[in-house]
């Protein structure tokens, strides 16, 4: 390209000047340097032009990676938006579960604080029980002497009016025992299927001709080990209650069933240990309850029904029944949809039993028998009842004078000590003096089952525990009993 510019270039000069050699030096020199430019331009070109083919390339390497780069780019954006998406579902999640765990645990809270509240109000009822069961066998023991000694007709009317308020405020200290847990049960392996059939005769008078009794009985729940009257007392407490519930007639459905507590898992129900059960099921079809009266409905004393109709102990009974029976007892219900009541009393393993016939009257008594009891009123009309009877009674009012009376005895027949005293309980004067005498026959009193230990005690050694208040003539009946059983071995 250069030379072609040069030798254009000096043709026109050559023309111009005529003669090469005419040319001047300064023309020569610019000519040179017009030359020199243009060659060197060519190579600047030439360069220009393989450092662009050089750059096209590396544009092009450097073009892929960037869309590769781009593709990794978006790649990621995609896992990381999954990742989030993922993450989000599970903070959803844990939150939703966190927000169930948090109610379940507050609905845990209250049934807690609902119990503790019922075991504090059962301390007080038993404790007011107790009392009332002491004042009651005195009243039961002074109204049996005046019996005996008033012939006439007017003042024994009196009397036995007496005695049948007596009888009724002991049915209520009993019922106050039931809930709070602190009666003396007899338990029995029974057939509960057998129990609800027994008992469905009692319940079709109590809830009369309107309303339906339909029973759904499982026969392959097995048995259970608890008190058949007081059992029986439950089904109709809770009958009772379902007639009360439809007053304009309906349904009561009695069912049996089995459940198992697994080990390890949680339960909803408070307090209800794993193991089998058999469940008790009786619903009516009611006016139910709202959530106020649920949460109040096994306390004594509360009820839905009008001022003065009913004591509001019957659920309060069934409730202290069941739990005694190491059972559990709930209740399910909306207003206008009827309510459902589950029973739970652990599975026994044996099969049932017979119940024994009652006994006979008990003849006239003979025998020394040393009474050990703290509240003097109480001590002195179960020795006068005694006595009458035709037993030797020697008296005491604790624990450690009962051990002074007895030692030097040459022979005492049988102790009948009360259950809790102060300095030495009963349990404690008991072990002492079989001890020294393993021939005793011991028979305690109880105006509530306090001290738990002691009646584990009591229990384990197979005694009689009479529950207070109690009339002179059952009294007899369970000495001459104890009496004449064999003798107990010694230890």
């Amino acid at each position: 390209m250069s030379d072609s510019w040069h030798t254009l270039l000096r043709r026109q000069l050559k023309r111009h000047f005529g003669d090469p050699t005419a040319v001047p030096d300064e023309w020569l020199a610019f000519l040179s340097a017009i030359n020199d430019a243009y060659v060197q331009s060519d190579h600047d070109r030439t360069m220009i032009e393989r450092s662009l083919d050089l750059s096209s390339a590396e544009l092009g390497q450097a073009n892929a990676e960037m869309r590769q780069a781009v593709t990794a780019l978006r790649e990621a954006q995609v896992e990381l938006e999954t990742r989030v998406a993922a993450r989000t579902q599970e903070l959803t999640l844990a939150n939703e579960t966190l927000r169930e765990t948090l109610v379940e645990q507050r609905s845990l809270e209250a049934r807690l604080r609902q119990a503790q509240k019922m075991e504090a109000i059962g301390r007080l009822a038993g404790g007011i029980a107790h009392d009332f069961n002491n004042l009651l066998t005195v009243v039961f023991g002074r109204v049996e002497v005046l019996l005996e000694e008033n012939p006439d007709d007017e003042a024994r009317a009196s009397i036995a009016e007496i005695q049948q308020a007596a009888e009724s405020a002991a049915a209520l200290t009993h019922q106050l025992l039931a809930f709070s847990r602190q009666q003396r049960l007899t338990p029995t392996i029974l057939d509960i299927n057998d129990l609800v059939q027994t008992t469905n005769v009692l319940l079709r008078r109590l809830i009369g001709e309107d309303i339906d009794l339909v029973t759904s009985l499982d026969r392959s729940v097995g048995t259970v080990c608890a008190d058949a009257g007081q059992l029986q007392q439950v089904l109709l407490n809770l009958g009772a209650n379902a007639r009360e519930a439809m007053p304009h007639g309906g349904r009561l459905t009695i069912s049996t069933s089995a459940r198992v507590v697994p080990e390890g898992q949680p339960v909803p129900e408070v307090g209800l240990r794993p193991g089998s059960y058999v469940v008790l099921t009786v619903s009516d079809t009611g006016v139910g309850m709202d959530a106020d009266a649920k949460a109040h409905i096994f306390e004594p004393f509360f009820s839905t029904k009008p001022l003065h109709q009913g004591t509001g102990l019957g659920l309060a009974t069934a409730y202290g029944i069941v739990k005694q029976s190491d059972g559990y007892i709930d209740v399910s219900s909306e207003p206008g949809q009827g309510s459902t009541f589950r029973v739970l009393l652990p599975k026994a393993a044996a099969p049932a039993t017979q119940v024994a016939a009652p006994g006979r009257a008990a003849p006239r008594g003979a025998g020394l028998i040393l009474v050990a009891e703290d509240q003097d009123a109480v001590r002195r009309v179960i020795c006068s009842g005694l006595r009458r009877a035709g037993f030797t009674v020697l008296e005491a009012d604790g624990g450690l004078s009962a051990l002074a009376i007895a030692a030097p005895l040459p022979h005492l027949d049988l102790l009948l000590t009360d259950v809790v005293m102060p300095q030495m309980n009963g349990g404690a004067l008991a072990k002492e003096l079989v001890r020294l005498r393993p021939a005793l026959r011991v028979i305690y009193m109880t105006g509530y089952i306090d001290d738990v230990n002691v009646m584990r005690e009591i229990r384990g050694h197979g005694s009689t525990v009479m529950q207070k208040p109690f009339t002179a003539d059952a009294l007899v009946q369970t000495i001459h009993t104890v009496l004449a059983a064999p003798a107990p071995s010694a230890p």
